[in-house]
């Protein structure tokens, strides 16, 4: 005879994770470490797990080959099993990955360069590192430069850091290896602005081209959903209208708008309809519509965010909306539907499993 668990206390230290699920990370590891199991940088015996980006490899006790967990945010994406035993030649593929990755993002930040930089700018052209090195016109310091362009959200190191006589003055680098494609091209155009508002250059397009879908979504986000301008103030705007909600997603306590913003907001719009259709005839029931709609898409999307989602349609919008708030940020503005993602051509970029892991690993 051999002792062990009861079945209650067997039930009650099971787990079940399904595909859809919202998995609390800390808590899951914690919960493996009660269990007995040990972290470790890789999985190769039974009793361990890691924990890398997104990525949670679990080598249970009853298992033939560990089990690896996929998250997109919070949101459990995909689970499926791999072999150990190769673990060590799927990182040299994951190696390849990255350096394909790196790749992609060099070639985006120079593409970027040559279409938004003003003339007088030149760049080292890199075929390997992390970094390239830009140089700025004459009589222009990026020491200078920099608090202009961390108004408008971008940094970068000035390369005085990296000249042992004192010099590189005029000269920057920018980091490209932990920033996403959606994003560089963003960076390299405010980057371009401070640049030329510091020397008072105007805008002068390299080539002449047609407006891209890609374009349009750029500038829909930028100035009607993030609107950032230098000034101190509209930073905290945005913060407090919108900000505080990309910043911290997944906190319950924090609204999209706060009612500071919103009861403002209201009384506005009731203004708009009250003198827009000539008196109180029509304007309460317009308002009382339209109220009516923006708590049902707001309350659509708080349980999007915050509450578990069971049906076909809500796991496809939670895992639409999640593409917004931890893939690209460019794009998936729709909550409730993404048709207007499709009419707008903002629908977030397919990123592959590949290129999340290797985001990840970078990062």
């Amino acid at each position: 005879m051999q002792r062990t668990l009861s079945p209650a206390a067997l039930r009650e230290s099971m787990s079940y994770l399904v595909e859809g699920d919202e998995i609390d990370l800390p808590a899951l590891a914690a919960r493996l470490l009660d269990g007995g199991y040990k972290r470790r940088p890789l999985v190769e015996d039974r009793g361990e797990f890691a924990v890398r980006g997104g990525l949670i490899d679990v080598y249970g006790t009853g298992f033939e080959d560990p089990v690896r967990l996929e998250l997109l945010g919070d949101m459990l994406e995909s689970i499926r099993t791999f072999d150990p035993r190769s673990q060590r030649r799927l990182l040299d593929r994951h190696q390849a990955r990255a350096l394909k990755e790196y790749g992609r993002r060099r070639d985006a930040l120079l593409e970027s360069l040559r279409r938004f930089m003003p003339a007088g700018v030149t760049w080292t052209e890199t075929r390997g590192g992390f970094s390239l090195l830009l140089t700025l016109p004459e009589g222009m310091e990026a020491a200078a430069l920099l608090p202009r362009a961390q108004s408008r959200g971008v940094t970068f190191t000035p390369g005085s850091a990296f000249f042992v006589d004192g010099g590189g003055a005029r000269a920057l680098r920018l980091s490209f290896s932990a920033v996403p494609v959606a994003q560089i091209e963003e960076g390299v155009r405010r980057l371009a602005e401070s640049v030329r508002e510091h020397v008072r250059l105007p805008f002068k397009p390299r080539t002449r081209r047609r407006i891209s879908g890609k374009e349009v979504r750029e500038d829909l986000h930028r100035y009607v959903f993030h609107f950032i301008r230098e000034a101190e103030w509209t930073k905290k705007v945005h913060f407090f209208l919108h900000g505080v909600h990309h910043d911290f997603p997944s906190d319950k306590d924090r609204l999209v708008m706060p009612l500071g913003a919103s009861l403002p907001m209201a009384v506005l719009f009731y203004t708009i309809f009250y003198f827009s259709t000539g008196g109180v005839r029509f304007a309460e029931p317009l308002y009382i519509g339209f109220a009516f709609g923006y708590l049902c898409y707001d309350g659509g999307h708080y349980a999007i965010h915050h509450f578990k989602q069971t049906t076909r349609v809500g796991k496809f919008l939670k895992k639409h909306h999640m593409k917004h708030h931890h893939g690209d940020n460019f794009g998936g503005f729709g909550v409730s539907s993404p048709l207007w993602d499709l009419v707008f051509q903002t629908m977030p970029r397919i990123v592959k499993k590949s290129e999340r892991a290797a985001a990840a690993k970078a990062a």
